[in-house]
């Protein structure tokens, strides 16, 4: 018989499941598919049946549509319900998840809600009843070398305080300071501003000892403004600690799905860092959009990719345009170090020249 949504159900429904990473390509979404339906009675029938092509808007309204009208997967489990789990996976905490879980109790949908991947492929020959230790859901398995790495970029990220308010900002030259142009938007600001290195706890939850920097009077400094640019300035300072190693910039861009973390100053408190739930959901040659935790504070902070290479600085959040799809969706978003190297290159030389750039 199926399940009827409510309009605006179907419409919430499709909104989060177009964002999903792994629904933004056919190529992905029948992987994201064999996720759900994997070892599932009738799963290969469904799969053998649903329409994938299109955009992710167009292609999210005919999988729901789909899974309504083909009703139960097995006896007393309708097939929806085992989209919504999977889609629970994606969506981490907030108005997305508490949607989720209101459609299981709004819906008889018979199937027991979850935050945790199931187990989607093995590594060998055994069946699933058999299997002790896998890899479950997506491999969050990384090298111990990945805690040096950001460890080693930390130190270069600082908190800012401008005449405007705090921010962070990073080393990306000898003595060379990168953070948002709405931190820090003139010479005299800068020169009126702090840079504060080591602002953290340590291994004790005790803060460590922090490291003061000005700005140096007359120094080195390029801004690009905020409206309808690249919201970024760079400003020299006095005395930057000397172990302090600067970033390495990256030349070129991020794709979809690939996971960024940010180092930070959120809320303008101790040095914090985000590193899970942090999916691309969009980029271009300007701009990378990704779901990566910030707060207010975070402004000017560091985006890394997995070798902790920056790869943009971080600018914002809320309902931002993808110009692939356009449509805005709930992301954060900051620019693209490939278009911040190439102004610089272009409009400021001198400080170009003292870049590290990968």
């Amino acid at each position: 018989m199926g399940i009827q949504l409510k309009r605006e159900h179907l419409n919430k429904l499709v909104s989060i499941l177009e964002q999903i990473p792994r629904f933004r390509t056919v190529e992905k979404r029948v992987g994201f598919i064999d996720e759900i339906f994997y070892g599932e009675v009738r799963g290969d029938q469904i799969k053998a049946n649903i329409a994938l092509e299109g955009s992710p808007h167009d292609a999210a309204i005919t999988l729901i549509m789909f899974l309504t009208r083909f009703g139960q997967n097995r006896a007393g489990q309708e097939s929806l319900g085992l989209l919504i789990k999977t889609m629970q996976t994606y969506t981490g905490e907030g108005e997305h998840a508490d949607f989720l879980r209101f459609m299981f109790d709004f819906y008889p949908l018979h199937v027991t809600p979850t935050a945790v991947k199931g187990i989607v492929s093995w590594f060998g020959s055994e069946n699933e009843d058999s299997v002790a230790e896998k890899i479950i859901g997506e491999n969050t398995l990384r090298p111990i070398r990945y805690l040096e790495l950001a460890l080693l970029a930390s130190k270069a990220v600082a908190k800012i305080i401008s005449p405007s308010g705090t921010g962070t900002g990073f080393l990306v030259g000898s003595n060379l300071m990168m953070t948002n142009h709405h931190v820090i938007s003139s010479q005299s600001q800068a020169e009126n501003s702090e840079v504060l290195f080591n602002y953290q706890l340590d291994i004790h939850n005790q803060p460590c000892s922090s490291i003061s920097c000005l700005s140096k009077k007359n120094g080195l400094f390029y801004t690009n403004p905020r409206q309808n640019g690249l919201d970024f300035t760079i400003f020299e300072i006095e005395s930057p600690p000397k172990d302090y190693t600067p970033l390495t910039l990256k030349s070129s861009r991020v794709e979809i799905d690939d996971r960024v973390s940010i180092i930070q100053h959120p809320g303008g408190r101790m040095k914090e860092f985000s590193m899970q739930n942090n999916f691309v959901a969009f980029s271009d040659s300007n701009v990378v959009q990704y779901y990566t935790s910030t707060e207010p504070g975070s402004s000017g902070s560091p985006v890394f990719n997995d070798q902790f290479e920056v790869v943009g600085i971080h600018h914002s959040g809320g309902n931002l345009l993808d110009t692939t799809l356009m449509r805005k969706y709930l992301r954060n978003g900051g620019s693209s170090m490939v278009a911040i190297i190439n102004d610089l290159k272009l409009n400021a030389p001198q400080i170009y020249s003292d870049l590290t750039i990968g």
